[in-house]
């Protein structure tokens, strides 16, 4: 089959969708009552893409711990994330989502991302390679960014890619996208800004407007396949953040984020709830 526009992506070999009985089970996992079915629209991505968050965790426990490298076949996902309860990191937690979503009849696909870290050596951001999986929703002509792996600052919502579109996220931060050229024209990046009472991230000028590069992302998209590839890498090299360091993150029910990072923990929330903000 030719590629399909620019993307380059073949639609048959896209994420196998839930079935039935899986998919009721997956929304009786995020605490969400759908009446089934239901019509894709943005109300309804929102309220998935919410829930997912604040009920399935990023982490990344039996990789740190006990080194067992995670399958992304649908059926070992979904006993991992569903049926044990557990969480995960951008390739599971966000495979599990695109075929969720398809379930609910959304057009979903996936994309990667490269991440933007500051190195106070140079100084400045540098990208990663193409290690964190994305998820595409085309919906009423207009392509959105649903992304549930980015662990303690990723989104809560769905973003519309388009240069300048902000969205409010969890304990009062907020995303934007923007154009970007890294690795060539008419790509993007999302950029993240911390609540206003927060310190800067690094690299931030506080002449500026507070944000701070989170990932590159091009359109073009990826099959499943692709993600064994990606996948292996993250959960074997010794260099890479998720085998070095134990991350876990979730939406608070007040909105906010509780985040572990190795023995640090740390609850970030809104204006509305500061009093039950801590660091231990």
């Amino acid at each position: 089959m030719a590629a399909s526009g620019a993307h380059r992506f073949n639609p048959l070999k896209n994420f196998e969708p839930l079935s039935p009985t899986q998919l009721d089970e997956y929304l009786s996992r995020i605490h969400l009552d759908l009446l089934l079915p239901v019509d894709p629209t943005l109300e309804v991505l929102n309220r998935v893409l919410y829930a997912h968050a604040s009920h399935i965790p990023f982490e990344n426990g039996q990789l740190r711990f006990l080194d067992l490298k995670p399958s992304l076949q649908l059926e070992e996902l979904f006993e991992r994330v569903v049926t044990n309860k557990r969480g995960g990191y951008c390739f599971q937690v966000n495979s599990l989502l695109i075929s969720a979503l398809r379930s609910l009849g959304f057009n979903a696909t996936a994309g990667v991302g490269r991440s933007c870290v500051w190195d106070p050596l140079l100084p400045g951001h540098t990208l990663g390679s193409t290690t964190h999986q994305i998820v595409f929703v085309e919906l009423d002509e207009k392509l959105y960014l649903a992304d549930m792996g980015y662990n303690q600052i990723g989104l809560t919502c769905a973003v519309e890619v388009a240069p300048g579109v902000e969205v409010d996220c969890a304990a009062d931060e907020k995303h934007q996208i923007t154009n970007s050229d890294y690795t060539g024209p008419g790509n993007f990046m999302v950029r993240h800004k911390r609540a206003e009472w927060s310190p800067l991230a690094d690299g931030v000028d506080p002449e500026g407007d507070k944000y701070s590069p989170l990932f590159y992302f091009t359109k073009e998209r990826y099959r499943p396949q692709d993600y064994e590839v990606f996948n292996y890498f993250v959960s074997h090299s010794p260099v890479h953040i998720m085998m070095r360091t134990f991350i876990a993150s979730i939406v608070t029910a007040t909105g906010g984020r509780a985040v572990i990072i190795d023995r640090k923990f740390k609850r970030r929330e809104g204006k509305n709830h500061r009093d039950l903000e801590k660091v231990v």
